[in-house]
């Protein structure tokens, strides 16, 4: 049983949780009934133990494995399994993976060892700590098949039947029937949605809404919609500067880690105009801005919700264009109190900040607040306004920038790339193989009996346009023996004794225009890892682009593949069916 005391995806190391977290008692059973719900269980949950011990303290950023356990009998029940854990002391922050289908029931106390489910009166969407069940065999003639991928592995697309979405990696078992030796897992990750979302593509109506979170906006005075657009979203908010959009709460602790991000035209420099913002009775506790005085784009933050508050800036490096969509993003790490403002993508200016109060008014579009007044209202247009409650990185700020790829999942900060995968660098600097903190270690390596990792990474470099040679660099650091300082999957090794075996994919299409030059990137990229893979330091590579193309217009997927020009179930099935076929002939052209 894997727990996790980390709270963001593959971007960098694992952004932690704000402290260390004692678990006193956890528990493994079968879940009784047949609805999938509820925290019943067939028999008496089995202890689980961590180095001998049923007690385990996760560093903040942390992850474990726990002692191996026997699996439980699940006939008779729904087939899943209930994992229980104890915390004896109270938690202000706690990593969730979040989704519906795998609720967390609460109690109050210790109730691990509870058959009836009755303690747990509370249910919450999502996976509190639990971050995977790894089920292996002793034969060491089997093992598993890991995919390390992106979005376009993790995520999949709906099935008759099905209310789920199903990745070509969950349709890789039936695929590959009697030719796979032992499990499949999907180590691969879409990335980390952001907590509030506005699109400000609403077009009617006087509620922005908040795709991703729970703080709907009101629109007032003179705001309206257009279809002008900026940044991954067709619509956007006109502010007349007299309007604004307020949100029903606080969408940020400001005293904490937070990521703010917005794409902006102003019209005119006239006055300081404010883009985002966030209410104090007094003053808003931070503003994306163009400040006037010093001429430039701003991530202001205030000392205090008092009139005339100390303002410290983060400032652009150079003054706005004025009628020119530019994405701006604030940075706030609490853990150093420093503030960064990104123009763009771009780092522009780090500075320090000498206290952090938390400031709890409702979250602004197209005004600020200065000494108990709306101010600094905003003339010009507003889209894709983005909360995040922790601090991006270099490497992550890139993927709120670029736009998506037209036929596949969009990207969101912290989705895997050859750049990142194995980083511990919050700068994206040089992957470290020995560290154990690195989240490729973590979610990857340490899978039981791992035999043969096939990785489907590349889309988030491409659409970054990361140069080929870097791309090429980055995939070798990763599997390369002879790399120095490469985290090289060479050098680990299966129950066998023999080294890890790694595949490598081509990059299916984007659904970018042959005059973009990402699309360039790809099709060259594609051609060098058919050409070289050996030298990347893959054994085998399996061709995932040709396989779904479009035959005239390679550029684009094959139009049997799409729905509503997204990616369907039967592009999914043939990618998984085009590995499975790289297995099965004879000679085969990939082995597992």
């Amino acid at each position: 049983i894997r727990l996790s005391n980390t709270a963001a995806g593959l971007a960098s190391p694992p952004q932690s949780t704000a402290s260390t977290t004692t678990i006193d008692a956890a528990t493994l059973a079968a879940q009784a009934g047949t609805t999938g719900t509820g925290a019943a269980t067939l028999t008496n949950p089995a202890a689980l133990t961590f180095g001998g011990t049923s007690s385990v303290t996760l560093p903040a950023g942390g992850e474990i494995l726990s002692d191996p356990i026997t699996f439980p009998t699940t006939s008779g029940g729904s087939g899943n399994l209930v994992v229980s854990l104890h915390l004896p002391s109270a938690v202000t922050r706690a990593p969730v993976h979040t989704a519906p289908v795998t609720p967390t029931y609460l109690a109050t106390g210790n109730n691990t060892a509870d058959t009836s489910g009755s303690p747990y009166t509370t249910t919450l969407p999502g996976d509190y700590y639990l971050t995977a069940v790894d089920v292996t065999t002793t034969d060491p003639t089997t093992g598993t098949i890991a995919i390390l991928g992106d979005q376009t592995s993790a995520a999949g697309a709906s099935s008759a039947g099905r209310s789920d979405q199903q990745t070509w990696v969950d349709h890789l078992p039936d695929a590959l029937a009697g030719n796979l030796p032992g499990s499949v897992v999907n180590v691969s990750r879409a990335g980390q949605p952001a907590d509030d979302w506005w699109k400000l593509a609403d077009g009617t109506g006087t509620t922005a809404a908040d795709t991703t979170g729970t703080h709907p906006g009101t629109v007032t005075g003179g705001v309206t919609w257009n279809t002008a657009w900026a940044g991954d979203l067709a619509g956007s908010a006109a502010f007349d500067g007299a309007g604004t959009i307020t949100t029903n709460g606080a969408a940020v602790n400001t005293a904490r880690s937070f990521t703010i991000s917005a794409w902006a035209k102003i019209t005119n420099t006239n006055t300081s105009q404010t883009v985002v913002a966030q209410d104090g009775t007094q003053t808003s506790s931070f503003r994306l801005e163009y400040d006037k005085t010093s001429n430039r784009w701003s991530f202001t933050r205030a000392s205090a919700d008092t009139t005339n508050p100390t303002l410290t800036r983060a400032l652009s490096t150079a003054a706005p264009q004025t009628g020119t969509w530019t994405q701006l993003t604030g940075v706030f790490d609490a853990s150093n109190e420093n503030m960064t403002l990104y123009i763009n993508s771009a780092a522009q200016n780090t500075v320090a900040t000498t206290t952090s109060p938390d400031i709890t008014g409702n979250l602004t579009i197209g005004r600020g607040k200065t000494n108990g007044t709306p101010a600094d209202y905003l003339t010009g247009s507003v889209s894709d306004v983005r909360v995040y409650h922790n601090t991006l990185t270099d490497i992550d700020i890139p993927q709120l920038y670029d736009s998506p790829a037209p036929q596949q999942p969009m990207p969101t900060p912290g989705a895997p790339s050859a750049t990142n995968l194995g980083n511990t660098s919050n700068t994206g600097g040089p992957l470290v193989s020995a560290s154990p903190d690195t989240t490729l270690n973590q979610t990857l390596l340490a899978e039981p009996n791992l035999r043969t990792v096939i990785i489907a990474a590349g889309t988030n470099d491409i659409l970054n346009n990361t140069s080929k040679s870097l791309i090429e660099t980055n995939l070798t650091n990763i599997m390369k023996t002879a790399t120095p300082g490469g985290y090289a999957l060479h050098r680990a090794f299966r129950p066998d004794g023999t080294p890890q075996h790694v595949i490598l994919t081509t990059i299916p299409p984007l659904g970018l225009s042959t005059t973009d030059p990402r699309e360039t990137l790809r099709t060259a990229l594609d051609n060098d890892i058919r050409a070289n893979y050996t030298q990347y330091g893959a054994d085998e590579i399996v061709d995932l682009d040709t396989a779904v193309a479009d035959t005239t217009n390679h550029n684009q997927i094959n139009p049997a593949y799409l729905t509503g020009g997204h990616p369907n179930n039967t592009y999914y099935t043939q990618l998984a069916q085009t590995l499975a076929d790289a297995v099965d002939t004879f000679p085969p052209t990939a082995t597992l």
